[in-house]
């Protein structure tokens, strides 16, 4: 009757149409069948203001992206990581001299960046495919290390969901 569009992911649900005062008939129904609302997970996006489902831009009609901000902050961090070194890069995020840097921020540190760029190529395999690329010829014996094995360790956890 209103012409929405119903999308799901998980216990996520979303409803996308140019009509927006159909919330009160959305919460009647979902109230009917028992589900619960979590009201502040309840959000409107307007065309050409941004709109995210499970964190990702559907704004394009093509197929969901990756929000800019997130590219931008990787592309930067990588940058950072390319030019200073891998150290120097967790130093300046967790507000630390160098000296203070451990193996363990270093892994983790790898391992979050890798996790991302692996969430990203399931979405935009062309940006992932770029910036491993990138940290898979960083000069740095050390820093290829952690990045290498890093990329190890999140392939070991995701062959292990998967199974």
């Amino acid at each position: 009757n209103y012409d929405i569009v119903y999308t799901r992911y998980a216990d996520d649900m979303s409803f996308s149409g140019d009509k927006v005062d159909v919330l009160d008939d959305i919460l009647e129904v979902l109230k009917k069948y028992y589900f619960e609302i979590n009201e502040s997970k309840t959000r409107f996006y307007y065309k050409g203001n941004g709109q995210y489902v499970t964190g990702l831009s559907v704004e394009d009609s093509v197929k969901p992206r990756i929000p800019k901000r997130v590219k931008k902050r990787l592309r930067a961090e990588i940058y950072c990581i390319s030019k200073y070194g891998l150290k120097s890069n967790v130093a300046r995020i967790l507000k630390k001299e160098e000296s203070e840097i451990t193996d363990e921020m270093l892994k983790k540190r790898s391992e979050k960046i890798i996790g991302w760029l692996s969430f990203i190529n399931s979405i935009e395999y062309q940006f992932a495919e770029k910036y491993f690329s990138i940290l898979l010829c960083l000069d740095d014996r050390k820093d290829n290390y952690y990045i290498k094995n890093a990329i190890n360790h999140v392939e070991r956890k995701m062959s292990n969901t998967l199974m």
